[in-house]
């Protein structure tokens, strides 16, 4: 939480100046996955875009995915399914990464991302500082992308989108 807070601080005191590096989406989300050493999930992931690379810091996009597969095993049942993609028009990468829990209250969709807040969930459960979406999110958008709640749909729930800048592996 402290390293935490401290990235909030420099969040907002001055700009991000990420590295761009070029790089696989897919490997790095299996690395965070093996390093959260989950042992009663398994994550199912579909690397729909093997030939496409994203424009990204490597450690800033290590952390981001970290956070998001740490809270779809907090707060999510059953596997976790983390679908990488194209979209070869907007030369963007993105990656879905799916909790198959209740999901999150409409009531929680306005504010999620905001400094310190937490759905019901973590609310409930103790769990989390509330800066972890607030974190991540701002360092996508300084890496160039985005990070949003895709819209409800009943049975799937949460599933969190990671855009970022990408390029065909044959022109990098």
């Amino acid at each position: 939480m402290v390293q935490q807070l401290l990235l909030v601080g420099r969040l907002e005191s001055q700009p991000l100046k990420p590295n761009a590096d070029v790089l696989a989406i897919a490997p790095r989300v299996q690395r965070a996955w093996d390093a959260l050493a989950v042992t009663d999930r398994t994550l199912e992931l579909h690397d729909t875009a093997p030939d496409w690379l994203a424009v990204a810091d490597g450690d800033q996009l290590d952390q981001v995915l970290w956070a998001l597969l740490d809270n779809a095993v907090k707060y999510g049942a059953g596997n976790v399914t983390v679908d990488v993609g194209v979209d070869r028009a907007a030369r963007t990468m993105w990656a879905t990464i799916t909790d198959h829990g209740r999901g999150l209250d409409d009531g929680d969709r306005a504010w999620l991302f905001g400094r310190f807040e937490r759905g019901d969930a973590g609310r409930a459960s103790g769990n989390g500082s509330g800066l972890g979406l607030y974190v991540s999110r701002a360092l996508v958008r300084a890496m160039g992308g985005d990070l949003v709640l895709d819209p409800a749909e009943s049975g799937r729930g949460a599933s969190f989108r990671l855009t970022l800048p990408g390029e065909n592996a044959s022109d990098a």
